[in-house]
C-alpha cells in the first residue's frame, strides 16, 4: 500500500545537479582562501572566497530535498531506499578515510570514529583526518532521521507540524548554546553549533522544497510570484554571502544571527530553486544554473573529499597565487574522476538523481 507521500503525477525538478556543482565549487575556494589567500585583499570579489562555506547551506537544502524526492519516487520506505544510501555513501569514504590514515598517521581513534562515520561526535575526532568529513556524520544521521519521521506519521498534516517543531527546536538549541560562547573557543562555539541539530531546519527546508516538486501545485504557480520568488532568494542569498565575507566567525557574536543566519541562507537558497523551477526563461536558468557545474555534479562527492588533502599538498609543495589553484584543482579533479570510476560506479550504479522525472 502507497503512503501519503507518494508521487501519482509526473514530476520534474530543474537545476539540482548544477547547483550541487556549484556548491561543491564554492567549498573549494573557500578552502583554497584558507591555505593561499586570507592575507589577500580581494575587495569586492571577496565574498564567495571567504564565505564560500555557504555552499554547505546549498548542500543541506538539496540532500533533504532529494531525499524526500527519493522516497516520493517510490512511495514507500525499503530495505533498497537505504542501501542505495549506504553504495552511495560508505565504499569511498572507507577507501578514501584508511587512505588518508596510511599517510596523515592519525590516530586510531580517529580511524575507527570515521569508519563509523561519527567523527563529528568529538572534538577530538572532528577535524581529525579530514576538515570536511563532520558532514557525513551530520548527513548520515538525517538519512536516518527522515524516513523514521515518514514511518511514525501516517498524515501529511502531522508530518509537517513535525517538521516545523524540529525547526523551533533547532533554533532553540543554538540559542542555548549561545549563552556559552563567552568561555567556548572558536572551535568549540563550531563545534556544538554544527552538529545536526545545530543545523536541521536547512534539510528541513529542503524537504518541504521536495514536497512542493511532489505536489499537484508545481507548474501552477503564477508568473509574478515565481519571479518574485526567484529574485528574492538570489539577492537574500547574496546578502547573506557579504553578512557572512564581512563578519567570518564573528557572526556567531551576535544572538540572532548565530540563530538564523543559516536559517535564512537556506531559506533564500530554496527559493531560487522554487522560482528557477518555475520560471519559463530557458536563457536565465543557464545563466543562473550553468551546465558545466551540472557535469561537475557527477564527481563532487569524490571531489568534495579529495578537494582539502590536495589542497594541504599543495602548500606544503610551496605552490602559491594562480598555479596553486590550477595544481590542486586538477589534482583534485583527477583523483575525483578516478574515484567515480573505479569506486562510485562500481558500488553505485545508477547516476546521481538529482534530476527528477516521473509519470503516472
Amino acid at each position: 500500500m502507497k503512503n501519503w507521500f507518494s508521487v501519482k503525477h509526473r514530476m520534474h525538478v530543474q537545476g539540482a545537479s548544477s547547483f550541487r556543482g556549484l556548491a561543491c565549487f564554492l567549498i573549494f575556494i573557500f578552502h583554497f582562501w584558507g591555505f593561499f589567500l586570507q592575507d589577500t585583499s580581494l575587495g569586492i570579489f571577496a565574498a564567495p572566497f571567504n564565505a564560500g562555506h555557504i555552499g554547505l547551506d546549498m548542500f543541506f537544502v538539496l540532500t533533504g530535498m532529494l531525499l524526500f524526492l527519493s522516497m516520493a519516487r517510490e512511495g514507500e520506505i525499503t530495505k533498497d531506499f537505504f542501501m542505495r544510501r549506504i553504495k552511495r555513501l560508505v565504499p569511498l569514504s572507507l577507501i578514501f578515510t584508511v587512505t588518508i590514515f596510511v599517510f596523515k598517521k592519525e590516530s586510531i581513534k580517529n580511524l575507527i570514529f570515521h569508519l563509523f562515520f561519527i567523527q563529528s561526535l568529538s572534538m577530538d575526532t572532528y577535524w581529525g583526518l579530514n576538515p570536511v568529513m563532520w558532514t557525513l556524520t551530520v548527513e548520515i544521521l538525517f538519512i536516518i532521521l527522515l524516513p523514521c519521521l515518514l514511518i511514525l506519521t501516517r498524515k501529511r498534516l502531522i508530518f509537517i507540524i513535525n517538521l516545523v517543531l524540529l525547526i523551533i527546536l533547532n533554533f532553540l538549541y543554538r540559542m542555548y548554546v549561545f549563552q556559552f560562547f563567552p568561555e567556548w573557543s572558536v572551535s568549540e562555539r563550531i563545534f556544538y553549533s554544527e552538529q545536526l541539530w545545530g543545523r536541521l531546519d536547512q534539510f528541513i527546508l529542503g524537504v518541504f522544497l521536495g514536497m512542493f516538486f511532489a505536489s499537484s501545485l508545481k507548474g501552477k504557480i503564477g508568473k509574478i510570484l515565481s519571479h518574485t520568488a526567484l529574485l528574492t532568494g538570489i539577492f537574500g542569498f547574496l546578502g547573506c554571502l557579504v553578512i557572512f565575507s564581512n563578519l567570518g566567525s564573528d557572526f556567531r557574536e551576535s544572538l540572532f544571527l548565530q540563530t538564523f543566519l543559516h536559517f535564512f541562507t537556506a531559506l533564500f537558497f530554496s527559493l531560487v530553486i522554487f522560482g528557477f523551477n518555475e520560471i519559463k526563461r530557458p536563457l536565465l536558468k543557464k545563466i543562473i544554473a550553468p551546465e558545466i557545474f551540472k557535469y561537475f555534479s557527477y564527481v563532487s562527492y569524490s571531489f568534495f573529499l579529495w578537494h582539502f588533502p590536495c589542497l594541504s599538498l599543495t602548500h606544503k609543495m610551496g605552490f602559491d597565487g594562480i598555479w596553486a589553484f590550477l595544481f590542486s584543482f586538477s589534482l583534485s579533479l583527477i583523483l575525483s574522476i578516478v574515484s567515480f570510476v573505479f569506486v562510485e560506479k562500481k558500488f553505485y550504479k545508477q547516476k546521481p538523481r538529482t534530476e527528477f522525472k516521473l509519470k503516472q
